[in-house]
C-alpha cells in the first residue's frame, strides 16, 4: 500500500522532481554513519535530502562539520514527541532541519515549546491508499472486535478486560512484544496473532464487526506520536466502525461520534460499554462506515499526503532559485 511509503510514490510522479529512494537498513549510529559515507556523493548531488525516521535525524550534523549544507533537509515527524520527552539529545539535530512535516498540529505545537522555529513547521494530514484498502463485503456472523497495530503505544490490555464477560469475540494482531503480559489474563473470548502481512490482514478485517484501536494515555512516553493513525484510517477505508482512545491528534482528523466513537484512556468499563453500544446498533455503524470512507477519499490518502509532501518540497527549493 502507498502509505506505507507515505505517499512518495506522488513525490517521484511531479514532472518538477527527480527522486530516489534509500533504504537504511542498520538503524544505529554504525549504521548510519556507514550509509552517511556510502552515499555522500550522491547526496551532493541533490537539492534536497528528506528522512523519514528519527533514527536517522542526526545526519544532518554533518552540517556542522561543513557537509551538506547546501542541501534543503526536511524531516517527516512521527515520533519526536516521545524521543524528545526522553531525551532531549536529538533536539539539535531537529532544530537544524529546513522544514519538518508533522501529521498533527500537536507535535507541532510541542516542538515549538522546544525552541523549533516556527517557520521550519509543516502539518500535513496522514493518509492511507484508498485503492488497496477499499470497503469490504461483511461478514460478520461472529461478531469479531479486532485490534491491529504494532506501535508500542497501544494499550492492549485494557482491552483484554474491557472484553471479559462480553458475548463477542476479540482478535489482536500484534508483534510479540505488545504481546508480553497479555497472555497472563487473557479472556476465553480473545485471540492473539501475530502481525501480518496487509493482504492477510484484510481477511481478518473482512470478519470484523469493529475496529478498535485502544492506546496509553499521551502522558505515557512510547510508541509514535500519533498511536493508531494509521489503523483507524485503514479501518475506514475498509469499511469498518471505528472506537479508538481519546488523543490529541483525533481533532485534527475527526469529529467525534460522526467518524468514530471515542473513549477515555486506560477506561476498560467505557470501551466495554461502546463496544456492547455499537455491535447492537447497526443504523450506528452504517453512518459511521459512510462517514468514514468519505473522508478517506476526499482528504486521508496517500495521494494527497504525497501532493502535500510535494509542494513542501517545491516550496522550499523554488524559495531559494
Amino acid at each position: 500500500p502507498d502509505n506505507w511509503f507515505f505517499g512518495y510514490q506522488q513525490v517521484k510522479k511531479h514532472p518538477r522532481i527527480q527522486a530516489e529512494y534509500l533504504q537504511v537498513t542498520k538503524e544505529s549510529f554504525r549504521g548510519n554513519l556507514h550509509f552517511f559515507l556510502s552515499h555522500y556523493l550522491q547526496f551532493r548531488g541533490v537539492d534536497v535530502i528528506f528522512i523519514t525516521s528519527s533514527l536517522h535525524f542526526n545526519l544532518i550534523l554533518a552540517k556542522q562539520f561543513g557537509l551538506l549544507c547546501k542541501q534543503k533537509w526536511i524531516f517527516l515527524n512521527l515520533d519526536l514527541i516521545s524521543k524528545l520527552k526522553q531525551s532531549n539529545g536529538l533536539l539539535k539535530a531537529v532544530k537544524l532541519a529546513d522544514k519538518i512535516v508533522s501529521p498533527s498540529q500537536t507535535q507541532n505545537e510541542f516542538l515549538f515549546s522546544r525552541g523549533v522555529r516556527k517557520s521550519s513547521l509543516e502539518f500535513i494530514h496522514f493518509g492511507v491508499d484508498k485503492k488497496f484498502y477499499q470497503p469490504l463485503l461483511s461478514q460478520n456472523d461472529d461478531s469479531i472486535v479486532l485490534a491491529v497495530g504494532r506501535d508500542a503505544g497501544r494499550d492492549y490490555e485494557t482491552l483484554l478486560k474491557a472484553m471479559v464477560g462480553l458475548k463477542e469475540r476479540a482478535i489482536i494482531m500484534c508483534r510479540s512484544r505488545n504481546m508480553k503480559h497479555l497472555a497472563v489474563n487473557l479472556p476465553n473470548n480473545v485471540e492473539l496473532i501475530n502481525e501480518a502481512t496487509p493482504l492477510a490482514t484484510r481477511q481478518y478485517y473482512q470478519h470484523a464487526l469493529i475496529s478498535v484501536v485502544p492506546s496509553y494515555d499521551s502522558n505515557k512516553v512510547q510508541g509514535s506520536d500519533c498511536s493508531g493513525q494509521t489503523v483507524i484510517l485503514e479501518s475506514m477505508a475498509y469499511g469498518r466502525p471505528v472506537i479508538a482512545t481519546r488523543k490529541a491528534w483525533l481533532e485534527d482528523y475527526f469529529i467525534e461520534d460522526q467518524h468514530l466513537i471515542v473513549v477515555e484512556p486506560e477506561n476498560p468499563v467505557a470501551l466495554r460499554k461502546a463496544i456492547e453500544s455499537l455491535s447492537a446498533d447497526q443504523r450506528l455503524r452504517e453512518s459511521l462506515i459512510g462517514e468514514g470512507r468519505k473522508l478517506i477519499e476526499s482528504q486521508f490518502n496517500s495521494e494527497v499526503m504525497g501532493q502535500q509532501i510535494t509542494q513542501v518540497i517545491l516550496n522550499i527549493v523554488l524559495r531559494n532559485t
